[in-house]
Protein backbone atom coordinates (compact mmCIF):
# COMPACT_ATOMS: atom_id res chain seq x y z
CA UNK A 1 0.00 0.00 0.00
CA UNK A 2 2.89 2.36 0.74
CA UNK A 3 4.64 1.95 -2.70
CA UNK A 4 0.81 2.79 -4.17
CA UNK A 5 0.52 5.71 -2.55
CA UNK A 6 4.28 6.83 -2.93
CA UNK A 7 3.82 6.24 -6.90
CA UNK A 8 0.29 8.23 -6.81
CA UNK A 9 3.05 11.01 -5.04
CA UNK A 10 5.34 10.99 -7.65
CA UNK A 11 2.71 11.35 -10.29
CA UNK A 12 0.95 14.15 -8.92
CA UNK A 13 4.28 16.24 -8.18
CA UNK A 14 5.30 15.66 -11.38
CA UNK A 15 2.10 17.29 -13.15
CA UNK A 16 2.36 20.12 -10.55
CA UNK A 17 6.26 20.56 -11.93
CA UNK A 18 5.19 20.36 -15.25
CA UNK A 19 2.17 22.81 -15.06
CA UNK A 20 0.00 20.22 -16.46
CA UNK A 21 -2.83 19.13 -13.36
CA UNK A 22 -5.46 17.23 -15.10
CA UNK A 23 -8.82 16.69 -12.81
CA UNK A 24 -8.50 14.59 -10.30
CA UNK A 25 -10.75 12.07 -8.29
CA UNK A 26 -9.13 10.18 -4.95
CA UNK A 27 -11.03 7.55 -3.64
CA UNK A 28 -10.32 5.15 -0.83
CA UNK A 29 -10.97 4.30 2.84
CA UNK A 30 -10.81 6.64 5.64
CA UNK A 31 -7.12 8.05 6.93
CA UNK A 32 -5.44 7.28 3.62
CA UNK A 33 -4.86 10.88 2.88
CA UNK A 34 -6.97 12.25 0.37
CA UNK A 35 -7.66 15.24 1.93
CA UNK A 36 -4.42 15.87 3.00
CA UNK A 37 -2.86 14.82 -0.27
CA UNK A 38 -4.89 17.36 -2.55
CA UNK A 39 -4.89 20.02 0.56
CA UNK A 40 -1.05 19.81 -0.30
CA UNK A 41 -1.34 19.76 -3.57
CA UNK A 42 -3.29 23.03 -3.54
CA UNK A 43 -0.73 24.84 -1.41
CA UNK A 44 1.63 24.05 -4.08
CA UNK A 45 -0.77 25.73 -6.76
CA UNK A 46 -2.07 28.59 -5.10
CA UNK A 47 -0.74 31.82 -3.29
CA UNK A 48 -2.05 32.07 0.05
CA UNK A 49 -4.34 35.08 -1.23
CA UNK A 50 -5.60 32.99 -3.70
CA UNK A 51 -5.98 29.22 -1.56
CA UNK A 52 -9.14 30.68 0.44
CA UNK A 53 -11.14 31.67 -2.40
CA UNK A 54 -10.18 28.59 -4.62
CA UNK A 55 -10.16 25.56 -2.31
CA UNK A 56 -13.64 24.41 -0.65
CA UNK A 57 -13.31 20.98 1.59
CA UNK A 58 -16.23 19.64 2.40
CA UNK A 59 -16.67 16.35 4.56
CA UNK A 60 -18.89 13.74 2.90
CA UNK A 61 -21.15 13.38 5.28
CA UNK A 62 -22.12 16.84 4.82
CA UNK A 63 -22.51 16.01 1.32
CA UNK A 64 -24.50 13.18 2.17
CA UNK A 65 -27.12 15.52 4.60
CA UNK A 66 -27.39 17.81 1.86
CA UNK A 67 -28.27 15.60 -1.04
CA UNK A 68 -30.61 13.97 1.23
CA UNK A 69 -28.80 10.72 1.00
Amino acid sequence: MQNATYSCLSIVKRFIEEDRLPHLLFYGPPGTGKTSTILAVAKQIYSAREFNSMVLEVGMCLQIKCLGL
